[in-house]
């Protein structure tokens, strides 16, 4: 668990998202994270969140970040991170819950969501072997 840090953080970030980022205090119950986030030229906005909550074990380990402070259209934000071991191989698994100040802009997002973090598959495999 102690190599999701500051350096694979920054690595997830997709193509084109820049991410600036101001404050990484670790993955245990009241860290915190904030960044500065742009695509392209534009400045999306000011992202913080804060870990709520966080378990580690021989076989399991997770911590949940919420967000506190999110960029527009975002209004709520869940991330759990979960590491769980099964035989010989380890799953990471992101489970994200958000919303949107509009319903219908959850539609468009979460193909975006999907997309975000289905291209994390590979640096997660790089990143742990």
């Amino acid at each position: 668990m102690n190599r999701f840090d500051r350096q694979l953080f920054l690595a997830l970030n997709p193509p084109g998202i820049r991410v600036f980022l101001e404050d990484f205090t670790g993955n245990t119950t009241g860290s915190e994270i904030s960044m500065r986030i742009c695509w392209g030229p534009w400045y999306l906005g000011y992202w913080r969140s804060l870990v709520v909550n966080h378990r580690f074990s021989e076989e399991h380990c997770s911590f949940t970040d919420e967000g506190i402070m999110l960029p527009f259209p975002l209004n709520y934000w869940r991330h759990d991170h979960i590491v769980t071991r099964v035989g010989e191989h380890t799953y990471i698994i992101d489970d994200i819950h958000f919303k949107c100040r509009w319903k219908w802009l959850n539609f468009f997002l979460y193909p975006v969501f999907w997309l975000q973090f289905f291209y994390r598959r590979g640096i997660y495999q790089k990143h742990f072997r």
